[in-house]
Protein backbone atom coordinates (compact mmCIF):
# COMPACT_ATOMS: atom_id res chain seq x y z
CA UNK A 1 0.00 0.00 0.00
CA UNK A 2 2.10 2.75 -1.26
CA UNK A 3 1.60 6.23 -0.08
CA UNK A 4 1.92 7.78 -3.49
CA UNK A 5 -1.25 6.13 -4.70
CA UNK A 6 -3.15 8.48 -2.42
CA UNK A 7 -1.00 11.46 -3.34
CA UNK A 8 -2.36 15.00 -2.91
CA UNK A 9 -0.60 18.23 -3.91
CA UNK A 10 -0.39 19.15 -0.21
CA UNK A 11 1.97 16.32 0.74
CA UNK A 12 5.08 18.25 -0.24
CA UNK A 13 3.96 21.29 1.75
CA UNK A 14 3.72 19.07 4.82
CA UNK A 15 7.14 17.53 4.11
CA UNK A 16 8.64 21.00 3.66
CA UNK A 17 7.29 22.14 7.03
CA UNK A 18 8.75 19.05 8.71
CA UNK A 19 12.16 19.38 7.09
CA UNK A 20 12.64 23.15 7.10
CA UNK A 21 10.68 24.28 10.17
CA UNK A 22 10.74 21.31 12.56
CA UNK A 23 10.42 23.56 15.63
CA UNK A 24 6.75 24.05 14.75
CA UNK A 25 6.23 20.33 15.35
CA UNK A 26 6.60 20.92 19.11
CA UNK A 27 3.32 22.83 19.68
CA UNK A 28 1.61 20.47 17.22
CA UNK A 29 2.73 17.46 19.29
CA UNK A 30 1.73 19.20 22.53
CA UNK A 31 -1.75 19.78 21.09
CA UNK A 32 -2.26 16.27 19.72
CA UNK A 33 -0.67 14.19 22.46
CA UNK A 34 -1.14 16.56 25.44
CA UNK A 35 2.60 16.77 25.99
CA UNK A 36 4.53 19.64 27.58
CA UNK A 37 7.61 19.99 25.42
CA UNK A 38 9.28 23.40 25.49
CA UNK A 39 10.04 25.54 22.41
CA UNK A 40 13.77 25.08 23.01
CA UNK A 41 13.60 21.27 23.07
CA UNK A 42 15.40 19.54 20.20
CA UNK A 43 13.48 18.02 17.30
CA UNK A 44 15.31 15.28 15.38
CA UNK A 45 13.67 14.39 12.07
CA UNK A 46 14.46 10.79 11.26
CA UNK A 47 14.65 8.86 8.03
CA UNK A 48 11.18 8.09 6.72
CA UNK A 49 12.47 5.38 4.38
CA UNK A 50 11.37 2.03 5.80
CA UNK A 51 11.67 -1.50 4.36
CA UNK A 52 8.38 -3.32 3.83
CA UNK A 53 7.47 -6.69 2.34
CA UNK A 54 4.76 -6.64 -0.35
CA UNK A 55 2.29 -9.43 -1.14
CA UNK A 56 4.84 -11.20 -3.33
CA UNK A 57 7.40 -11.30 -0.52
CA UNK A 58 9.64 -8.75 -2.23
CA UNK A 59 11.21 -6.10 0.01
CA UNK A 60 10.35 -2.60 -1.19
CA UNK A 61 10.79 0.85 0.30
CA UNK A 62 7.91 2.63 2.00
CA UNK A 63 7.79 6.26 3.02
CA UNK A 64 6.02 7.83 5.96
CA UNK A 65 5.26 11.55 6.11
CA UNK A 66 7.24 12.19 9.26
CA UNK A 67 9.06 10.22 11.91
CA UNK A 68 10.76 12.41 14.47
CA UNK A 69 11.81 12.48 18.09
CA UNK A 70 11.70 15.34 20.56
CA UNK A 71 14.35 15.52 23.27
CA UNK A 72 12.96 17.13 26.41
CA UNK A 73 13.08 15.85 29.96
CA UNK A 74 12.64 12.54 28.16
CA UNK A 75 12.96 11.60 24.52
CA UNK A 76 9.87 10.45 22.67
CA UNK A 77 9.33 9.20 19.12
CA UNK A 78 6.39 10.45 17.08
CA UNK A 79 4.88 9.54 13.73
CA UNK A 80 2.45 11.87 11.94
CA UNK A 81 0.82 11.35 8.55
CA UNK A 82 -0.92 14.11 6.59
CA UNK A 83 -4.09 13.08 4.74
CA UNK A 84 -6.31 15.13 2.48
CA UNK A 85 -9.37 13.20 3.64
CA UNK A 86 -10.10 10.09 5.72
CA UNK A 87 -8.58 7.04 4.04
CA UNK A 88 -9.65 3.52 4.92
CA UNK A 89 -6.04 2.31 4.71
CA UNK A 90 -4.31 5.06 6.69
CA UNK A 91 -4.51 3.29 10.06
CA UNK A 92 -3.03 0.11 8.60
CA UNK A 93 -0.19 2.15 7.10
CA UNK A 94 0.41 3.80 10.46
CA UNK A 95 0.75 0.39 12.13
CA UNK A 96 2.97 -0.87 9.31
CA UNK A 97 5.36 2.10 9.46
CA UNK A 98 5.37 2.12 13.24
CA UNK A 99 6.10 -1.59 13.48
CA UNK A 100 9.02 -1.42 11.03
CA UNK A 101 10.46 1.51 12.98
CA UNK A 102 10.00 -0.43 16.22
CA UNK A 103 11.89 -3.35 14.66
CA UNK A 104 14.74 -1.04 13.69
CA UNK A 105 15.00 0.33 17.22
CA UNK A 106 14.18 -2.88 19.10
CA UNK A 107 16.35 -3.96 22.02
CA UNK A 108 16.81 -6.82 24.48
CA UNK A 109 16.01 -6.18 28.13
CA UNK A 110 15.49 -8.41 31.17
CA UNK A 111 15.23 -11.56 29.09
CA UNK A 112 12.82 -10.25 26.49
CA UNK A 113 12.82 -8.25 23.26
CA UNK A 114 11.23 -4.83 23.42
CA UNK A 115 9.54 -3.25 20.38
CA UNK A 116 8.33 0.26 21.17
CA UNK A 117 5.80 1.77 18.75
CA UNK A 118 5.89 5.56 18.21
CA UNK A 119 3.07 7.83 19.29
CA UNK A 120 0.99 8.10 16.10
CA UNK A 121 -1.41 10.66 14.69
CA UNK A 122 -3.06 11.71 11.44
CA UNK A 123 -3.38 15.35 10.42
CA UNK A 124 -6.64 15.45 8.45
CA UNK A 125 -7.17 18.38 6.11
CA UNK A 126 -10.77 17.36 5.44
CA UNK A 127 -13.19 15.50 7.65
CA UNK A 128 -16.87 14.82 8.23
CA UNK A 129 -19.05 14.67 11.31
CA UNK A 130 -18.52 10.90 11.31
CA UNK A 131 -14.71 11.16 11.47
CA UNK A 132 -13.55 9.96 14.91
CA UNK A 133 -11.09 11.86 17.09
CA UNK A 134 -9.01 8.73 17.43
CA UNK A 135 -8.62 5.46 15.58
CA UNK A 136 -7.89 2.22 17.40
CA UNK A 137 -6.15 -0.88 16.12
CA UNK A 138 -6.71 -4.05 18.11
CA UNK A 139 -3.73 -6.40 17.83
CA UNK A 140 -4.40 -9.98 18.89
CA UNK A 141 -1.43 -12.19 19.79
CA UNK A 142 -1.28 -15.72 21.25
CA UNK A 143 -0.33 -14.10 24.54
CA UNK A 144 -2.75 -11.21 24.93
CA UNK A 145 -4.38 -8.32 23.08
CA UNK A 146 -3.02 -4.81 22.63
CA UNK A 147 -4.78 -1.66 21.41
CA UNK A 148 -2.73 0.83 19.38
CA UNK A 149 -4.16 4.37 19.29
CA UNK A 150 -3.83 6.64 16.25
CA UNK A 151 -4.93 10.12 17.20
CA UNK A 152 -6.65 12.47 14.73
CA UNK A 153 -6.15 16.23 14.45
CA UNK A 154 -8.71 17.92 12.20
CA UNK A 155 -7.13 21.02 10.71
CA UNK A 156 -10.46 22.58 9.79
CA UNK A 157 -11.60 22.66 13.42
CA UNK A 158 -9.08 25.36 14.40
CA UNK A 159 -9.95 29.02 14.10
CA UNK A 160 -7.25 31.55 13.28
CA UNK A 161 -7.42 32.78 16.87
CA UNK A 162 -6.74 29.27 18.22
CA UNK A 163 -3.88 28.73 15.77
CA UNK A 164 -2.02 31.79 17.06
CA UNK A 165 -2.99 31.33 20.71
CA UNK A 166 -1.68 27.75 20.69
CA UNK A 167 1.27 28.58 18.42
CA UNK A 168 0.04 26.06 15.83
CA UNK A 169 1.79 27.74 12.92
CA UNK A 170 2.22 24.29 11.39
CA UNK A 171 -1.48 24.49 10.47
CA UNK A 172 -1.30 27.91 8.76
CA UNK A 173 -0.64 26.64 5.21
CA UNK A 174 -3.72 24.41 5.53
CA UNK A 175 -6.07 26.99 7.08
CA UNK A 176 -7.77 27.54 3.70
CA UNK A 177 -9.41 24.13 4.16
CA UNK A 178 -11.61 25.69 6.85
CA UNK A 179 -13.26 27.71 4.04
CA UNK A 180 -13.23 25.06 1.33
CA UNK A 181 -16.97 24.30 1.42
CA UNK A 182 -17.75 28.02 1.03
CA UNK A 183 -15.25 28.86 -1.75
CA UNK A 184 -17.85 28.76 -4.54
CA UNK A 185 -20.04 31.24 -2.66
CA UNK A 186 -17.06 33.43 -1.72
CA UNK A 187 -15.88 33.55 -5.33
CA UNK A 188 -19.25 34.99 -6.43
CA UNK A 189 -19.61 37.56 -3.65
CA UNK A 190 -17.26 40.56 -3.56
CA UNK A 191 -18.12 41.29 0.08
CA UNK A 192 -17.05 37.77 1.05
CA UNK A 193 -13.89 38.16 -1.04
CA UNK A 194 -13.02 41.28 0.95
CA UNK A 195 -13.68 39.38 4.18
CA UNK A 196 -11.24 36.68 3.06
CA UNK A 197 -8.67 39.41 2.39
CA UNK A 198 -9.13 40.63 5.97
CA UNK A 199 -8.51 37.09 7.21
CA UNK A 200 -5.21 36.88 5.35
CA UNK A 201 -4.39 40.40 6.47
CA UNK A 202 -4.77 39.22 10.07
CA UNK A 203 -2.42 36.32 9.35
CA UNK A 204 0.22 38.64 7.93
CA UNK A 205 -0.12 41.00 10.90
CA UNK A 206 0.51 38.15 13.35
CA UNK A 207 3.52 36.96 11.37
CA UNK A 208 4.95 40.48 11.28
CA UNK A 209 4.52 40.82 15.06
CA UNK A 210 6.35 37.53 15.61
CA UNK A 211 9.13 38.70 13.34
CA UNK A 212 9.40 41.99 15.25
CA UNK A 213 9.67 40.07 18.54
CA UNK A 214 12.43 37.91 17.09
CA UNK A 215 10.31 34.74 17.26
CA UNK A 216 10.42 34.19 13.51
CA UNK A 217 13.09 34.88 10.92
CA UNK A 218 12.37 36.69 7.66
CA UNK A 219 13.09 33.46 5.76
CA UNK A 220 10.59 31.50 7.88
CA UNK A 221 7.90 34.13 7.32
CA UNK A 222 8.56 34.14 3.58
CA UNK A 223 8.47 30.34 3.46
CA UNK A 224 5.17 30.21 5.36
CA UNK A 225 3.59 32.68 2.93
CA UNK A 226 4.89 30.66 -0.03
CA UNK A 227 3.43 27.45 1.40
CA UNK A 228 0.10 29.13 2.20
CA UNK A 229 -0.09 30.39 -1.35
CA UNK A 230 0.84 26.98 -2.76
CA UNK A 231 -2.00 25.26 -0.85
CA UNK A 232 -4.47 28.05 -1.64
CA UNK A 233 -3.73 27.68 -5.37
CA UNK A 234 -4.47 23.96 -5.14
CA UNK A 235 -7.66 24.23 -3.10
CA UNK A 236 -9.03 27.21 -5.05
CA UNK A 237 -7.92 26.01 -8.47
CA UNK A 238 -11.33 26.76 -10.00
CA UNK A 239 -12.02 30.02 -8.16
CA UNK A 240 -10.27 33.00 -9.75
CA UNK A 241 -11.42 35.57 -7.20
CA UNK A 242 -10.19 33.50 -4.27
CA UNK A 243 -6.85 32.83 -5.95
CA UNK A 244 -6.47 36.55 -6.55
CA UNK A 245 -6.71 37.03 -2.79
CA UNK A 246 -3.54 34.95 -2.59
CA UNK A 247 -1.91 37.15 -5.22
CA UNK A 248 -2.92 40.32 -3.39
CA UNK A 249 -2.30 39.34 0.22
CA UNK A 250 0.50 36.78 0.00
CA UNK A 251 2.18 38.13 -3.11
CA UNK A 252 2.60 36.27 -6.36
CA UNK A 253 4.82 33.23 -5.88
CA UNK A 254 8.36 34.16 -6.82
CA UNK A 255 9.89 31.74 -9.26
CA UNK A 256 12.94 30.96 -7.13
CA UNK A 257 14.72 27.62 -6.86
CA UNK A 258 12.58 26.49 -3.92
CA UNK A 259 9.17 27.18 -5.45
CA UNK A 260 10.25 25.59 -8.71
CA UNK A 261 11.42 22.52 -6.79
CA UNK A 262 8.11 22.36 -4.92
CA UNK A 263 6.19 22.46 -8.20
CA UNK A 264 8.49 19.83 -9.70
CA UNK A 265 7.95 17.55 -6.70
CA UNK A 266 4.19 17.96 -7.03
CA UNK A 267 4.34 17.12 -10.72
CA UNK A 268 6.65 14.14 -10.14
CA UNK A 269 4.37 12.73 -7.43
CA UNK A 270 1.35 13.25 -9.66
CA UNK A 271 3.00 11.32 -12.49
CA UNK A 272 4.04 8.52 -10.12
CA UNK A 273 0.48 8.29 -8.81
CA UNK A 274 -0.87 8.17 -12.38
CA UNK A 275 1.59 5.41 -13.34
CA UNK A 276 0.73 3.38 -10.26
CA UNK A 277 -2.96 3.67 -11.09
CA UNK A 278 -2.18 2.50 -14.65
CA UNK A 279 -0.18 -0.44 -13.26
CA UNK A 280 -3.01 -1.34 -10.87
CA UNK A 281 -5.53 -1.21 -13.72
CA UNK A 282 -3.27 -3.37 -15.92
CA UNK A 283 -2.78 -5.86 -13.08
CA UNK A 284 -6.56 -5.98 -12.56
CA UNK A 285 -7.11 -6.68 -16.27
CA UNK A 286 -4.39 -9.34 -16.21
CA UNK A 287 -6.09 -10.92 -13.22
CA UNK A 288 -9.42 -10.95 -15.08
CA UNK A 289 -7.74 -12.48 -18.14
CA UNK A 290 -6.11 -15.17 -16.00
CA UNK A 291 -9.45 -15.92 -14.36
CA UNK A 292 -11.15 -16.26 -17.75
CA UNK A 293 -8.29 -18.44 -18.99
CA UNK A 294 -8.71 -20.65 -15.94
CA UNK A 295 -12.46 -20.89 -16.57
CA UNK A 296 -11.81 -21.75 -20.23
CA UNK A 297 -9.28 -24.43 -19.27
CA UNK A 298 -11.78 -25.87 -16.80
CA UNK A 299 -14.49 -26.00 -19.47
CA UNK A 300 -12.03 -27.55 -21.91
CA UNK A 301 -11.16 -30.20 -19.32
CA UNK A 302 -14.85 -30.92 -18.77
CA UNK A 303 -15.38 -31.20 -22.53
CA UNK A 304 -12.43 -33.57 -22.86
CA UNK A 305 -13.83 -35.70 -20.03
CA UNK A 306 -17.24 -35.88 -21.71
CA UNK A 307 -15.58 -36.73 -25.04
CA UNK A 308 -13.68 -39.55 -23.35
CA UNK A 309 -16.90 -40.86 -21.82
CA UNK A 310 -18.65 -40.68 -25.20
CA UNK A 311 -15.79 -42.52 -26.90
CA UNK A 312 -15.93 -45.22 -24.22
CA UNK A 313 -19.67 -45.63 -24.69
CA UNK A 314 -19.25 -45.77 -28.48
CA UNK A 315 -16.56 -48.41 -28.12
CA UNK A 316 -18.86 -50.44 -25.86
CA UNK A 317 -21.69 -50.15 -28.39
CA UNK A 318 -19.43 -51.28 -31.22
CA UNK A 319 -18.19 -54.23 -29.18
CA UNK A 320 -21.77 -55.23 -28.26
CA UNK A 321 -22.85 -55.00 -31.90
CA UNK A 322 -19.97 -57.24 -32.94
CA UNK A 323 -20.83 -59.76 -30.20
CA UNK A 324 -24.49 -59.90 -31.28
CA UNK A 325 -23.47 -60.35 -34.92
CA UNK A 326 -21.22 -63.33 -34.07
CA UNK A 327 -23.89 -64.90 -31.82
CA UNK A 328 -26.55 -64.41 -34.53
CA UNK A 329 -24.37 -66.16 -37.11
CA UNK A 330 -23.80 -69.09 -34.71
CA UNK A 331 -27.49 -69.57 -33.92
CA UNK A 332 -28.45 -69.32 -37.59
CA UNK A 333 -25.80 -71.89 -38.61
CA UNK A 334 -27.06 -74.30 -35.97
CA UNK A 335 -30.74 -73.99 -36.84
CA UNK A 336 -31.66 -71.96 -33.79
CA UNK A 337 -32.72 -68.71 -35.52
CA UNK A 338 -35.85 -68.47 -33.36
CA UNK A 339 -33.58 -67.81 -30.35
CA UNK A 340 -31.86 -64.76 -31.89
CA UNK A 341 -34.34 -62.39 -30.24
CA UNK A 342 -33.09 -63.57 -26.81
CA UNK A 343 -29.66 -62.13 -27.62
CA UNK A 344 -31.16 -58.64 -27.28
CA UNK A 345 -33.15 -59.43 -24.15
CA UNK A 346 -30.77 -61.45 -21.98
CA UNK A 347 -27.11 -60.62 -21.46
CA UNK A 348 -26.52 -64.02 -19.87
CA UNK A 349 -27.84 -65.81 -22.99
CA UNK A 350 -25.58 -63.66 -25.21
CA UNK A 351 -22.56 -64.62 -23.09
CA UNK A 352 -23.58 -68.29 -23.22
CA UNK A 353 -23.80 -68.27 -27.05
CA UNK A 354 -20.46 -66.40 -27.33
CA UNK A 355 -18.82 -69.14 -25.28
CA UNK A 356 -20.12 -71.69 -27.78
CA UNK A 357 -18.74 -69.54 -30.63
CA UNK A 358 -15.19 -69.88 -29.36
Amino acid sequence: MNKSTSYTPYDNVFHTMVQRMPKYLIPLVNEIFHENFRPEDEVVVQSNDLPAEDDSGEIKRRYSDSLFSIKGTETKLFHIECESRPDGTIVIRMVEYGFHKALQDGYYENGEYVLKMPDAAVLLLRHTRMTPDQFWVRIITPGEEARYPVKVLKAGNYSLKEIFQKDLLFLLPFHIFAYEKDLAAIDQDQEKVEQLKLTYGEILRHLAERSDRGEMSANEGSLLMTLMRHVLDGVAENYDQVREVGNTMLGRVIEDDFTRLLDQLDEMDRKIADKEREISAAEAKLGEAETKLGETETKLGEAETKLGETETKLSNVERLSDDIRRATEYLTAHGRAEEIIQLYREDSFLEEVLKMCR
